[in-house]
């Protein structure tokens, strides 16, 4: 009994991998939400300070969740194969599962099919064979024993396109194992079915517990910065497609612009910018004739009449910076590179010494004459 205590995480997962875990385990439900606290709250922690610490705390969780929500919604994996599943599941998916979609996916070449058989008229029996994955405590992941293989059993209907296997992965953690993609390839399915789809994974969903007003909202927060952060939200992905070449750039400028005009704003300022030969920006303020002029006013080319602006002023000629120290730039390394191994430290000259101290090959010291007078 108690070897079988031991060995409790290899023979429980099969009495309950009916039961939908949404991927949770009992020591990861412990543990995680202990160490994400390490940081707040610790054991001499008073009583007066637990609530503003917990409420900090949670507020920087709920901020991480709102900033990998941003980023699900900015950036996208690239695909690991050409699965359907895996093609939906990118889209739709939040990044976080749709890496636990790509680890099924790269473990479908394991799986080998075996045999096909047609049970009714609508129901196929698929057996496939595969390796035995089994949870690491050390390497926290699941790893393979490379022993012998197990068979497994995918039922598949063709009217409905969905696929159900004896694994239970789908049932218990939500996600479509690697037999069920094998055999949506085998069957040729494109169209993936909704079923294996949970909104619970989706991005694009809005949940409900995210409306809730909680105790660590901060109430300081006024409408119009609530407004700011959406704007930002929703500008800043639009901004990095804008800045891949110019014709994106000038379509993000036209419909800045145009916002802007459309608003209405009467103390707007629009901002123009530069030419690709050089130009420089200029800033158009919104003012009456009578106002002073603008920067960009002042630089005129000469008149019609051919004499020169009294505003004109002379260009100013730029020189090159000196280089430091003496190093012109771009200069070719004199010394090269010395690998490790190599000694560069000449080597000592080993002098053997007798036994009043004085070395052997040292010349005998000269008798001290007096200097003639």
């Amino acid at each position: 009994m108690a070897f079988l205590y031991k060995q409790r995480d290899m023979w429980i997962p099969a009495y309950v991998k009916h039961i939908f875990w949404a991927g949770m385990q009992t020591t990861q439900r412990v543990e995680s939400i202990n160490s994400f606290f390490d940081g707040y709250l610790k054991k001499n922690t008073r009583l007066y300070q637990f609530a503003p610490r917990y409420y900090k705390a949670m507020e920087s969780r709920a901020n991480d969740e709102r900033a990998a929500d941003v980023n699900c919604s900015r950036f996208t994996r690239p695909l690991v194969g050409e699965f359907a599943y895996e093609r939906k599941c990118q889209k739709v998916y939040t990044d976080a599962k749709f890496v636990e979609v790509q680890v099924q996916c790269t473990r479908v070449c394991y799986v080998t099919p075996v045999s096909k058989k047609d049970i009714s008229d609508v129901e196929v029996e698929h057996t496939v064979s595969d390796r035995v994955w089994i949870w690491s405590k050390f390497l926290k992941k699941e790893i393979s024993l490379g022993g012998p293989k197990r068979t497994y059993v995918v039922l598949f209907n063709k009217e409905t396109l969905f696929g159900k296997c004896d694994c239970k992965y789908f049932e218990c953690h939500g996600i479509v194992c690697r037999h069920i993609i094998k055999m949506l390839d085998m069957e040729n399915v494109v169209t993936v079915p909704a079923s294996y789809i949970m909104n619970r994974w989706r991005k694009d969903i809005q949940h409900k517990h995210t409306l809730v007003k909680v105790a660590y909202h901060d109430p300081e927060k006024t409408e119009e910065i609530n407004r700011y952060d959406k704007i930002m939200n929703a500008v800043e992905p639009a901004s990095l497609l804008g800045s891949q070449n110019e014709q994106k750039l000038d379509i993000m400028l036209e419909m800045v612009r145009a916002a802007m005009l459309r608003m209405d704003v009467s103390d707007v300022v629009t901002t123009e910018v530069a030419d690709n030969e050089g130009g420089a920006a200029s800033v158009l303020n919104r003012r009456g004739s009578d106002g002073p002029p603008t920067p960009g006013s002042v630089n005129k080319p000469p008149n019609s009449s051919g004499g020169e602006s009294p505003c004109q002023s002379p260009p100013i000629l730029a020189k090159d910076p000196v280089p430091r120290g003496g190093v012109k730039a771009h200069r070719p390394r004199e010394k090269r590179f010395i690998p490790p191994g190599e000694n560069t430290k000449p080597a000592k000259k080993q002098v053997r010494k007798n036994k009043k101290g004085v070395a052997e090959d040292a010349p005998p010291e000269q008798p001290a004459t007096n200097p003639p007078e």
